[in-house]
């Protein structure tokens, strides 16, 4: 964008063109977006991790789809989106939050699949045997280790000190959304939430196709 607005003469039609392309990108991305959320929201609530988890499990049967899922996730969507017209700080530390968001909730599972449940963890159709320790292993280090960059501070003031506009909040949103997360489980979830419902593949589901039983 800059190429065609910073040179000698302004390109107004090379603008007009990345804006458009740019527009078209987010248009998709944010598609894609609601995609991934959706799912994991409605394996969520599948499992019984949300309050409300049996109004929002839920197919139309006219869509077809969790219509219930998606549209809690659209509103979260767009009150995220005007969030900057508030505060673009608040902004940037909640999107900021995301990556790490990824590496913690991937590190999280894998850690206790190595450690408290080592010996009674059910292992599926699709298996690493004896690798599947070390490669554990490394998986959590290295996203502990990755996760580590994502703290540290972003930018700095031109006398390369941090103030409160350039300051990383990624480390107390993330503090704070663990907090909640584990006064929700101890307040109410470990009383009803036993983890996500494993499914059993059939022969036949490997044979000729998808044929999924759920364990009850």
């Amino acid at each position: 964008m800059l190429a065609f607005t910073k040179a000698d003469g302004i390109n107004k039609a090379g603008a007009i063109a990345m804006t458009a392309m740019l527009i078209i990108n987010i248009f998709f991305a944010g598609f894609s977006s609601m995609t991934v959320t959706t799912r994991i929201g409605f394996a969520m609530a599948r499992d019984g991790g949300f309050p409300g988890s049996r109004f929002l499990y839920k197919v139309s049967e006219k869509t077809k789809t969790p219509d219930r899922i998606i549209f809690l996730v659209f509103i979260m969507d767009v009150l995220l989106c005007l969030l900057p017209l508030i505060s673009t700080t608040a902004f940037e530390a909640i999107t900021g939050v995301s990556a790490i968001g990824y590496q913690i909730s991937y590190a999280i599972p894998i850690l206790l699949r190595l450690t408290v449940s080592k010996s009674t963890f059910k292992r599926s159709a699709f298996d690493l045997g004896r690798l599947s320790l070390p490669i554990g292993w490394v998986s959590v280090v290295w996203l502990f280790l990755t996760s580590l960059f994502f703290l540290l501070p972003l930018r700095f003031d031109k006398d390369m000190r941090q103030t409160w506009d350039d300051f990383n909040y990624t480390s107390p949103v993330v503090a704070g959304i663990l907090v909640v997360a584990f006064i929700y489980w101890y307040a109410a979830a470990r009383k009803f939430f036993t983890g996500p419902k494993r499914e059993k593949l059939t022969s036949s589901c490997l044979n000729d196709g998808p044929d999924v039983q759920t364990e009850s």
